[in-house]
């Protein structure tokens, strides 16, 4: 099955941001972002692309269920910054 976002969708996998570079996060900075990566990008998103890490704000994609995975999809205007290693 192929998933392709629409419009300024932006399917990710959500992963735990515990450190930027060398420097470490405290517990309590932890919990506010979440970093992901995109998986694939709807045909209007401009700012990021397949592979890029980013930061977003928390709580802001939706769950949806699709087979035995839940997929999660953020729109673009909730990306806060692309992570650079």
């Amino acid at each position: 099955m192929k998933i392709k976002p629409q419009y300024d969708w932006v399917w990710v996998k959500v992963t735990k941001l515990t450190a930027i570079g060398k420097i470490q996060l405290a517990d309590s900075a932890q919990k506010d972002e979440e970093v992901v990566e995109v998986i694939e990008v709807g045909p209007d998103v401009t700012r990021v692309k397949k592979g890029d890490r980013i930061v977003c704000l928390p709580l802001t994609g939706q769950c949806i269920p699709i087979g035995h995975l839940d997929h999660v999809f953020i729109k673009e205007e909730n990306i806060i910054t692309i992570v650079e290693e």
